[in-house]
């Protein structure tokens, strides 16, 4: 949900968020906002960083490309 989303971290900290997963399951412990950031998501970057390493040393060619653009509203 906060991938999906695009919810800050803390929303998990929220009154309403933690009344919300308590009706169909009152015995779940959330995980503190905190988390995310110290834990969670540390843990996803060194392993997705690995992964990607990985990808790009058995490549024989990697090519990258950018799509930007630019109006008169975003000077």
């Amino acid at each position: 949900m906060i991938v999906l989303d695009d919810q800050p971290f803390n929303v998990v900290n929220s009154r309403g968020f933690r009344r919300v997963v308590a009706v169909p399951e009152p015995q779940y412990t959330l995980l503190i906002g905190k988390y995310f950031r110290t834990t969670l998501i540390p843990e996803l970057f060194k392993t997705m960083s690995a992964k990607l390493i990985d990808v790009l040393a058995s490549a024989r060619f990697v090519s990258f490309t950018t799509d930007s653009w630019r109006t008169s509203r975003s000077i």
